[in-house]
């Protein structure tokens, strides 16, 4: 039979909606079946819990075996009151949240996404997974960033965020030093006057990092100031500008190809 969860237990899960209670309990929820894939398709996040609807049992059969123990049945109220989606799916599951303070020059990274007060949501969520998809092996948030753990970016980065190396509060003067201890190459990209990064290939025998800044304000000048070359995704069509999230993922398509 499975068990059920106490009332005091669920009350905590529901406070995981507000980023101080995710910071404060170091566990978010990872809900709808598309992002629970997500996060088990590859070993290392924490799984505290799997929660099920009553009648979506049938969950239960594409999950690992090592989690069949951790499993607790919810009413169709009870997983209403957890998630914030319109129409949950009936799958979720309560995961550690992993430390994401500055490790400073302890961190042994080659290729970085650094992004500059990226506060929405969905494209936060999308550049995760593409980051992950294309080979980055560490994100850096500066202050003012979205909570990489609320649950849109969660479901944006499809349950990808529990396998990123995610840094947050990352300060200018912290990417600088970082910049001059370890031969870190950065390059800023700019809507436009930046080299074509069509052109563009990142130096192979340094570490580098790409930055980002929020679509309505880009890269500040302080952060400019610290890029060796800028970068410019050529308009070849109509439009004002590029989604960030999109942007991203071409960027790292085309350094790729390089």
């Amino acid at each position: 039979m499975i068990p059920t969860l106490s009332k005091q237990t669920l009350q905590d899960i529901v406070k995981l909606q507000k980023k101080k209670y995710r910071d404060a309990q170091k566990r978010y929820l990872v809900s709808g079946w598309n992002a629970v894939r997500g996060c088990l398709e590859m070993p290392g996040p924490q799984v505290e819990a799997v929660l099920v609807q009553q009648g979506k049992e049938r969950y239960l059969d594409q999950l690992p075996a090592a989690l069949r123990e951790q499993v607790f049945l919810l009413s169709e109220k009870e997983c209403n009151r957890i998630s914030d989606e319109q129409m949950p799916q009936g799958i979720a599951l309560l995961v550690e949240r992993p430390d994401t303070q500055w490790k400073g020059m302890k961190q042994h990274v080659q290729k970085i996404i650094f992004l500059e007060e990226v506060n929405d949501p969905g494209n936060l969520g999308t550049i995760i997974r593409s980051a992950l998809w294309f080979g980055a092996d560490a994100i850096w948030l500066s202050p003012g960033s979205a909570d990489p753990f609320q649950p849109k970016v969660v479901r944006a980065s499809a349950g990808f965020v529990a396998h990123a190396a995610i840094t947050e509060q990352v300060r200018p003067e912290q990417l600088e030093a970082f910049k001059t201890r370890r031969r870190l190459f950065v390059a800023g990209t700019v809507l436009q006057g930046g080299r074509s990064i069509r052109s563009w290939d990142m130096p192979a025998n340094r570490p580098w990092a790409l930055a980002f800044g929020s679509e309505a304000h880009g890269l500040s000048s302080r952060v400019q100031a610290l890029c060796d070359a800028r970068l410019t995704i050529p308009k070849t069509g109509m439009g004002e500008s590029l989604n960030l999230g999109i942007s991203v993922a071409v960027c790292l398509y085309a350094l790729g190809e390089g």
